[in-house]
Order: structure tokens, then C-alpha cells, then sequence
């Protein structure tokens, strides 16, 4: 699954990270969780700071 970045200030650095496969840099990665429970990781840094966010696979009905 495709996963972005929006908002935000234009110079941002990224560090993305996952038990499954993680392909891209930046704003945009492409995300393949080894399994259901895996979790997408991304901290982000900037002049003020420095925020992380965790997400999951999306439940489906």
C-alpha cells in the first residue's frame, strides 16, 4: 500500500520502518506488512522538532 506524507513544511527528514518490506524515501513509501498485525513507523524531522507516528493494517469487512 502506497503511504504519504501531506502537509507539513517543505524540508522534512524521514525514517520509515516496519517488520515487512519498505520501498521509497522521503514522503512516499510503499508499504507490504509481513502480516496482519504489522505496524508502519515513520519519524519525521524538522526545524521544530522531531514527531512519530505508528499505523496498521486497515481491518477489512
Amino acid at each position: 500500500m502506497h503511504v504519504q506524507i501531506e502537509g507539513g513544511p517543505e524540508a522534512i527528514g524521514t525514517r520509515w520502518q516496519a517488520e515487512g518490506d519498505v520501498e521509497g524515501d522521503g514522503r512516499t513509501v510503499l508499504w507490504r506488512p509481513s502480516d496482519p498485525d504489522d505496524r508502519l513507523r515513520v519519524a519525521v524531522r524538522t526545524e521544530g522538532g522531531v514527531a512519530v507516528v505508528s499505523l496498521g493494517v486497515p481491518e477489512r469487512a
